[in-house]
């Protein structure tokens, strides 16, 4: 389908080469290998493959599939949707010349002359990387540094084994994707080694090893003395010892215990604010374990030394083969640098004290480990400096009585951030070659909680509509991850035909693989990791689900299942997370059977107290709950799951006979309010935790729980008073204050009402069209369509029960359901207000003006509140006081006017100064970035006229015989029209004097602007015209905008603080 290039040296002038212009067909060449359509797996091709579509289309079939393809548009679809092309670029087939968008190309091709671009002067330079061509050499040497990052300008011969790491002069090895499967001398079922000898180069170098000649050894001891290059520029501080890691003893020893408290919570929240968040919605303050140091070491060395249990995988041999083709590829720079962005900036480091900033600013464009890791790769081993870890013990529940059981902790092993992003990107290389079974949704892509969940409830929901039998037998495996065999790894490993070097290197990882517990008390001594699988290593999920692949596959071939909506269902796999589904007692223990066989050949275990299930049978025309006799599994009973019972399955709680439990949200909210109010900070910083930590929690089990709209309703009445009481707020605000998002100038909490429902929706809507066919299929014949119609409703803030909107899932798609679509109702409410919404549709999506609010460190918590009330028109006047019960409204200070906000901050005679000082910062501000730009400035210079009498702009600008006059104004925003009416006025106040000021200025030109600058923070698009004609970048626009706003938001507060002050004296 024309031209299938490799990604990394994707370029014009190589198409120009390979794509001979033809006068008919739209489709280009295409040499590829014979076996090209074997190493394709499901059609796909291998990643990082573009498509090149010749333009005019030609009307054809697919060259992979045999597709009849009638448009380029189709074609382009089809290619990314279907094949997984990484990317689709047309070129022209009488030039070559290439475009990124069909429009642009189809432009090029109806006035394209013909003329295939020639060579310049006669030259003819060739890339030895690719195919380009260019006409000089330094045209050929910015090509290589472009597209060829790895590789440069052959050096001077320094080592038999070492490869340079400077793009600009070396080369370390050539950049090879799962694209140059294409090339004919990589035939398919090739080897690791074998594609790593034909796609890599030995070149001489010393800084960065050589992956076909340098051994393991080798590797070993450049690595150390790396990492200690790495280590000798950090300056490492001991903590003292306290909780919070906060080194100042004197604080800890204040005299008053509340102010010490005060300061080191603000310490640790400038540190890390999820740390802070933790502490206090959970009630642990890094929540130290418990229990005495031997006795947890001697727990887990029985556990990772113990005897292996595994005695091979008996009749559980069946399952698809690996495709390797996505696992013998070298390690290009490219990918290492993909990883190392998308991996969490504050990944713990391991036992070398290498965090993951270390290893960007060491090798920032993954030149180095790219080729380190390829000789690990190459040589089937992990060099013994990495096979270090440590581990630590993360609670379980927050329930500090249940702490002190052992079992109620999780290790997580953490090794160094130099092998997590190996394991990284072998994890996502692994995912690709072996695909699990349909029933494993444990760390994929796709959202497996929500399909088990989802799953589950539809079948049970089935079983009852359709008055069916169901059994669900609901397993726990002890210690899973951690007392899986490593043979048992190995011989998954083997069946599945993954590549033996491969097999070789992840096997090598674990041998000799040690780790060190460490707790407050102190670390354990060393312990051998015999068995199990390391977590916290990005490798162990996929490890460990293709250990436990044998045993779905199994159950699917010879167990009994529940058939429901086409499809039938023998287990609901979430990594270790087991469910086991039949239609009967006797199918249930058919597959209990399979179970306890597959357990006892792999040395897995259950705890079967934590173990569950029920048998719901049908009597007659009734349905009878557990009558019959027990489910046993490895000679014990299950114990029954009554019609009273529920059991915890992912987060959320199921029932028999009432499926999901909704959750009970206002409970979970109320919790975790009373926490975050009870904490030592300060009141933005509490609405912070709430908006970012806490809400976020009750969304997942609120979604998945059909959380009831009446619980949700109480729980957000419960948010409003909160936020209300700590940032002082009269409790008559509007609720578009905290509702609507920052760049509307609100404080952008979420409403559970409203987001709740619009989760639910889009999380039906996406399991509708999952790709898992049984999934969709379930969950479409389950839920009843007038449930979304209900959700759709409430979403939209209409009457659920009067209102006749019904929900199409077919013309909606899932990303064009949020937040947004019940924002603009709070803000529309709010802006029709009569006095809290006065002059508000201002501030609508405009992140300048409202910049202090996603930012909200940039003022001290007073103004921070006051400018809310300002922004609501809130403050504390007589007219405020007034509303609704009459009395007297003049102003206190003047006894002119009433005494609005509007009074106070532009009329009031009284505080008349203060406004003047506050027009003349505004100009001194304007007038300081004009002298930066080699503006001459003059400020409230006079020009007098018989004809227009005295003028006296603010400002007057000039340079190179132009200038700018501007008048500033501080302006209150009543409407959409107060601060542009104010320019116009000051436009026409002063064009007269303009022939005035070019005479006396002696000037070519001169233009007059008005600058008003809204008094509660409104920035308009006036003042940026001014900017942009003072020669002010687009960046320094926005920081100059975002600095005059906010200061001239502040004035405003400064003048209210002003006269509170004023009528402080006076009484």
């Amino acid at each position: 389908m024309g031209r299938l290039c490799e990604a990394d040296s994707f370029n014009p002038a190589g198409m120009r080469e390979r794509a001979s212009p033809r006068p008919n067909g739209g489709v280009g060449e295409s040499r590829t290998s014979p076996s090209w359509r074997e190493l394709m797996k499901k059609r796909q091709l291998p990643r990082g493959v573009k498509v090149g579509l010749r333009v005019p289309w030609n009307a054809e079939d697919c060259q992979l599939c045999g597709l009849h393809l009638a448009v380029a548009g189709e074609a382009s679809s089809h290619m990314k949707k279907v094949h997984k092309a990484t990317a689709v670029t047309f070129f022209c087939k009488v030039c070559a010349g290439y475009r990124h968008t069909f429009r642009s190309a189809a432009a090029h091709a109806s006035r394209c002359g013909g003329k295939v671009n020639k060579i310049r002067n006669g030259r003819d330079v060739k890339c030895d990387m690719c195919v380009a061509r260019y006409a000089t050499q330094r045209g050929l040497s910015s090509h290589k540094r472009q597209k060829h990052l790895t590789a440069g300008l052959n050096g001077p011969s320094r080592g038999p084994r070492i490869l340079s790491a400077s793009p600009g002069s070396t080369v370390s090895l050539s950049p090879v994707s799962p694209s140059s499967a294409l090339s004919p001398a990589v035939e398919c079922g090739s080897s690791l080694r074998a594609v790593f000898d034909r796609s890599l180069t030995t070149r001489e170098s010393e800084k960065v090893p050589d992956p076909l000649t340098t051994s393991i050894k080798e590797l070993n001891g450049w690595l150390k003395s790396q990492m200690r290059r790495m280590r000798s520029g950090k300056r490492v501080t001991k903590r003292r010892g306290n909780a919070f890691g906060y080194r100042r003893t004197s604080d800890l020893h204040s005299k008053n215990p509340k102010k010490a408290a005060y300061r080191i919570m603000q310490k640790l929240y400038e540190r890390d604010k999820g740390e802070v968040a933790a502490m206090i919605l959970d009630d642990l303050v890094n929540q130290q374990c418990p229990i005495e140091l031997k006795t947890i070491e001697d727990t887990y060395r029985t556990v990772w030394e113990g005897t292996d249990g595994y005695q091979g995988l008996g009749r559980f041999t069946q399952f698809p083969k690996a495709d390797n083709n996505f696992l013998i590829w070298p390690l290009t720079p490219e990918e290492v640098c993909g990883t190392l962005k998308s991996m969490r900036k504050r990944s713990a480091a391991g036992p070398d004290r290498i965090k993951l900033a270390d290893l960007i600013r060491w090798d920032g464009m993954g030149l180095k480990l790219s080729a380190a890791y390829n000789c690990m790769l190459y040589n089937g081993k992990l060099p013994a400096c990495l096979k270090n870890s440590r581990t630590i013990l993360l609670p379980k529940t927050s329930d500090h009585r249940s702490l002190t059981e052992i079992g109620n902790w999780r290790p997580i092993t953490v090794g160094s951030v130099i092998l997590r992003v190996l394991s990284s990107i072998l994890a996502a290389r692994m995912s690709e070659a072996c695909p699990l079974h349909q029933s494993q949704r444990g760390f994929v892509k796709r959202h497996g909680c929500a399909e088990n969940v989802f799953t589950l409830k539809g079948l049970l929901a089935l079983s009852r509509k359709q008055n069916r039998a169901i059994s669900v037998a609901v397993i726990d495996l002890a210690r899973a991850f951690d007392s899986v065999s490593h043979i048992h790894i190995l011989d998954v490993l083997r069946h599945r035909g993954v590549d033996e070097l491969m097999i070789q290197f992840i096997m090598n990882s674990y041998q000799r693989a040690i780790t060190k517990i460490e707790t407050a008390k102190g670390s354990s001594e060393e312990i051998k990791i015999k068995l199990g699988v390391k977590q916290g290593d990005p490798m162990s999920p996929i490890l460990f689900n293709l250990a436990i692949d044998p045993l779905l596959h199994f159950l699917e071939r010879k167990g009994r299942g529940f058939e429901a909506a086409g499809h039938s269902f023998t287990s609901l796999a979430y990594a270790d997370d087991l469910i086991l589904v039949s239609d009967s007692r006797r199918g249930i223990l058919r597959n209990l059977n399979i179970l306890q066989e597959f357990l006892s050949v792999t040395g897995l275990r259950v705890k079967i107290t934590k173990c569950g299930g029920f048998v719901l049978d049908r009597v007659a025309r009734a349905r009878v709950l557990n009558a019959c006799g027990p489910l046993r599994l490895c000679g014990q009973d299950i114990p029954w799951i009554g019609a009273g019972d529920k059991f915890d399955y992912l987060g959320v709680q199921v029932n028999p006979t009432k499926d999901i439990i909704a959750p009970n949200v206002f409970q979970t909210v109320k919790d975790m309010v009373d926490r975050i109010s009870s904490a030592t900070l300060k009141p933005s910083q509490k609405v912070c935790l709430l908006k970012r930590y806490a809400m976020p929690r009750v969304t997942y089990s609120a979604v998945l729980g059909m959380a009831k709209m009446n619980t949700l309703s109480e729980a957000d009445r419960l948010v409003r008073m909160a936020v209300k009481d700590w940032l002082h707020l009269d409790p008559s605000t509007v609720d578009g204050l905290i509702y609507c998002g920052g760049k509307d100038g609100g404080l952008g909490i979420m409403r559970l009402e409203k987001q709740i429902p619009l989760l639910q929706l889009k999380e039906i809507l996406g399991l509708l069209k999952s790709e898992d066919s049984a999934v969709s299929s379930v969950v479409r014949e389950s839920t009843p369509h007038e449930l979304l119609n209900r959700l759709w409703r409430k979403v939209l803030g209409e009457n659920v029960s009067r209102s006749a909107t019904t929900f199409d899932p077919d013309g909606i798609e899932g990303k064009t359901l949020n937040s947004t679509i019940w924002r603009k109702s709070e803000f529309t409410n709010w802006a029709n207000k009569k006095s809290q919404g006065q002059g508000i549709l201002l501030f609508r999506n405009d992140n300048i003006s409202n910049h202090w609010l996603i930012t909200t460190h940039c003022l001290h918590e007073s103004e921070f509140i006051l400018a809310l009330k300002l922004r609501t028109n809130n403050v504390n006047t007589l007219t405020t006081q007034s509303r609704g019960r009459g009395g007297a409204v003049l102003c206190r200070l003047c006894k002119k006017e009433p005494e609005s906000l509007c009074h106070i901050l532009s009329r009031c005679p009284k505080l008349k100064r203060a406004r003047m000082l506050n027009h003349n910062k505004i100009c001194a501000l304007v007038a300081d970035e004009a002298k930066r730009k080699n503006w001459q400035v003059h400020q409230e210079k006079h020009f007098k006229s018989e004809a227009t009498g005295t003028g006296v702009p603010d400002l007057v600008l000039v340079r190179n015989g132009k200038a700018l006059v501007l008048d500033v104004a501080i302006c209150f925003e009543r409407s959409t029209r107060s601060l542009a009416s104010v320019a116009e006025y000051k436009i026409r106040k002063y064009t007269p004097f303009v022939p005035l000021i070019m005479k006396d200025l002696q000037l070519d030109s001169a233009e007059v602007h008005g600058f008003p600058v809204g008094a509660r923070g409104k920035w308009p698009k006036e003042c940026s015209v001014v900017l942009e004609e003072m020669g002010l970048s687009k960046t320094e626009r926005k920081s100059v905008a975002k600095k005059l706003a906010k200061r001239a938001l502040l004035l405003s507060t400064d003048t209210i603080k002003l006269y509170r002050k004023l009528l402080k004296k006076r009484k």
